[in-house]
């Protein structure tokens, strides 16, 4: 998610909030909005993104953990590089990656 840099810090915190209502289980369960991941696999590479995105200075700002079963926090990453994998590969989890940018040129 590409958030332009005067609105950016806000935007985190007000997406941060969102996320903090999120209710993870059983998607059939009434009032379940996070349901699980496919596979174990699929966790994995939800974990992978985070820390590669970690290495190169990112934050996680909310979640960023595996859960029993195949069920993971949804999660905000802020302050994410160009170079993180996450930049260029699909996730398939509930993972938010935040870029900052000053002007449209940027992006």
């Amino acid at each position: 998610i590409y958030v332009q840099d005067a609105v950016y810090d806000a935007f985190a915190e007000k997406l941060k909030a969102a996320v903090g209502k999120l209710k993870i289980g059983n998607g059939l369960e009434e009032g379940v909005t996070t349901g699980p991941l496919i596979d174990d696999k699929a966790v994995a590479k939800v974990k992978e993104h985070i820390a590669d995105a970690v290495s190169k200075g990112a934050t996680v700002l909310t979640g960023g953990n595996s859960l029993e079963g195949s069920f993971f926090e949804p999660t905000i990453l802020v302050n994410v590089s160009k170079d993180a994998a996450v930049a260029r590969e699909e996730t398939f989890g509930p993972l938010a990656p935040l870029f900052r940018f000053k002007d449209e040129a940027e992006v």
